[in-house]
């Protein structure tokens, strides 16, 4: 990690996609091996948690250190080939990690596939959200709905 700024007022950002190979597979924007994986599961193994939680764990460490603020600007998963009960799961637990490390966050995003995968029907207008993933976000979703 590199050494903060000697200026004031700065928030810390960082990006969070671990593991790469299970948040990216089958990504067409990524490339080889990850580009042709498919159903890569979450937790892969059983010290998967402990990775994310341990990579979280360092940022908000390097904060209190440093004594600055640091945000997760992104995270978030593909979810045209991952199995989504485990997109869901790791999309809940990186989001009470960050937040039991008191680091504010922003998933990716509200109208692409990694987070909310907000829709706009191109017909009626009608726009549709991923509610299961806002769920697992912590995000209020209307009662009823899927």
């Amino acid at each position: 990690m590199s050494e903060p700024l000697d200026e004031g007022n700065i928030l810390y950002t960082f990006h969070f996609y671990e593991p790469f190979e299970f948040t990216h597979q089958g990504a067409p924007w990524v490339g080889e091996p990850v580009r042709s994986v498919a159903g890569v599961r979450y937790p892969a193994a059983v010290d998967t948690r402990q990775y994310i939680t341990s990579k979280i764990a360092a940022a908000a460490e390097w904060a209190k250190r440093h004594g600055v603020a640091v945000w997760a600007g992104e995270f978030g998963a593909y979810p045209a080939v991952a199995p989504p009960a485990d997109r869901l799961l790791w999309l809940r637990d990186v989001r009470d990690t960050l937040e039991r490390y008191g680091i504010g966050w922003a998933v990716w995003s509200y109208d692409e596939s990694l987070g909310l995968d907000r829709q706009r029907d191109p017909d009626s207008g009608r726009i549709t959200i991923d509610w299961p993933s806002a769920r697992a976000l912590g995000l209020r979703t209307p009662e009823g709905l899927a």
